[in-house]
């Protein structure tokens, strides 16, 4: 009976079916892959499919690859004519591609196409072949194509500036040399083609997809350098849709640099200028939309920076221990008013070691200056902190803002934000703050495992004896081992190992 026969015979048997009432029949061909959200449609008579565009990083006249007098994207078929809508990645552009016949078929062709509802901003991309011998015509919302071509050679066109919604009309006439006319489908790493009912009737391609439209806030509105801002698009839509990644140009080059599936996004300039941050939001059907708004970044008035230094690697330190936290202020230009503010866990208690002159308070943990600061200038604030001794484990934030008057601004405190407290050490580091003499546990002690703790080790190892200040954890062969290689190495225990 042959394809179109096998085709019109499984449609009729489904329209007896509807007319039956036996309700949705599954479908008789595998063509029929694309979802029926897919916002893309073709009708031919009777038949209907929705399908989706191949989607490609390249250009669509790159992807056509038009050389020697062929298109050279190993997608055409002999004696075949595919029809499809391509999408570029990067752009979002949408293209209508047809192509008539492939490369080194033995046979030529003709074919006459007119074109009704085309988009005004149509044009035309690629003409497989502009050398005369083709020729084609566009006057939206009409156009026109004559195609002939010899043996071994293919023809077709690129049809761009469609838009997101169109409903275009083709009228074939294929001279001859073509016997098969296929729509693809799918992924472009393996399209799905749809065999069409009729070389000669009409078909319209019809798109109804609305694009997203892009959105984004920034906080804080007016950053300084170095401040962290946070970027929010959830105000982003797609009428029809939903959203699927937003990508990010954050130094206004045009080029989407960080691509995240989520509408947030931190980030922190290390300039004073006015930077064009652009947003590009991607809908399930390849549509983008793109807003882009100037963020104007301030020089810093004043910069802040915390150094957290604990008993313990990894900003560890033992409930009811202490640690010492050193805030160094710059000034960077003439500042008349200038305060600290430190926010630490409540019912941990501080004790001020240095204050460069500053009064302090210590109910809320603040330091106010009474001097004018010039350019350049440093204070450093230094206060020692003590862990309540029924603190739980884990780890504890430390934040804190510069607040000045004349200029007026408010920063935050970089640098070191948190301590983790712990009831136990882990055996290395217990080895390495072993008083030996006392058989206790010395935070002050130098992180590096002396001889005579090593032959503490041995002694503990040996007896089956468990280390102090660790919740009664023993020495193991494998673990002895290695603290004899940091005995040897001098390798500080809060450092890796190396040869």
């Amino acid at each position: 009976m042959g394809v179109r026969g096998g085709l019109w015979r499984c449609w009729s048997y489904l329209m007896v079916l509807a007319l039956l009432g036996a309700g949705p029949a599954a479908s008789c061909s595998p063509a029929a892959t694309a979802t029926a959200s897919s916002g893309y449609s073709l009708r031919q008579g009777g038949f209907l499919r929705e399908f989706m565009p191949l989607i490609g990083e390249s250009p669509v006249a790159a992807f056509y690859n038009y050389l020697d007098y062929r298109a050279n994207n190993h997608f055409a078929l002999p004696d075949h004519s595919l029809i499809f809508l391509y999408r570029e990645s990067e752009s979002g552009e949408l293209s209508l591609v047809i192509i008539h016949d492939a490369p080194g078929d033995g046979t030529g062709g003709a074919a006459i196409f007119r074109f009704s509802g085309l988009p005004r901003t149509a044009v035309l991309v690629l003409l497989d072949d502009d050398d005369g011998s083709d020729r084609f015509s566009l006057a939206p919302p009409q156009g026109e194509a004559r195609w002939y071509w010899y043996p071994g050679h293919t023809d077709g066109l690129v049809i761009g500036g469609l838009g997101e919604q169109f409903e275009i009309t083709i009228f074939p006439d294929f001279l001859w040399g073509i016997n098969g006319w296929d729509l693809l489908t799918g992924g472009l790493a393996a399209p799905v083609t749809i065999p069409l009912p009729s070389l000669s009737e009409p078909l319209t391609i019809t798109a109804r997809n609305l694009p997203p439209r892009a959105a984004f806030t920034v906080l804080p509105p007016d950053p300084c350098i170095y401040e962290r801002v946070r970027f929010d698009a959830t105000t982003s839509r797609d009428p029809d849709g939903e959203i699927v990644s937003y990508e990010w140009d954050l130094d206004g080059d045009g080029s989407y640099e960080i691509r995240l599936p989520s509408p947030q996004l931190e980030h922190t300039f290390s300039e004073a200028s006015t930077h064009q941050v652009g947003l590009r939001v991607r809908d399930n059907l390849g549509a983008i939309g793109v807003t882009t708004q100037p963020v104007v970044v301030r020089e810093e008035i004043v910069s802040a920076s915390r150094a957290i230094s604990t008993p313990f690697p990894d900003y560890e330190v033992l409930s009811g221990g202490t640690f010492r936290v050193t805030v160094t202020i710059e000034a960077h230009s003439t500042i008349i008013g200038l305060g600290l503010d430190e926010d630490l866990p409540p019912g941990w208690e501080v004790r001020p070691l240095r204050d460069d002159g500053a009064q302090f308070k210590s109910s809320s943990t603040q330091w106010l200056f009474f001097e004018q600061l010039e350019a350049g200038e440093e204070r450093v604030i230094t206060y020692e902190v003590r862990v309540p001794g029924d603190a739980r484990p884990g780890a504890f934030p430390i934040s804190g803002r510069v607040i000045t008057t004349l200029p007026a601004a408010e920063t935050a405190v970089r640098g070191d934000r948190e301590v983790k407290v712990v009831r136990f050490l882990s055996i290395r580091v217990a080895i390495s703050r072993l008083d030996v003499e006392t058989g206790e546990i010395n935070p002050n002690l130098p992180n590096i495992i002396s001889f005579p703790q090593i032959q503490f080790a041995v002694a503990l190892w040996l007896e089956d004896r468990p280390v102090p200040g660790t919740n009664g954890k023993k020495i193991d062969l494998k673990t002895m081992v290695e603290l004899v290689a940091y005995w040897l190495t001098d390798t500080p225990v809060d450092q890796p190992l190396k040869r």
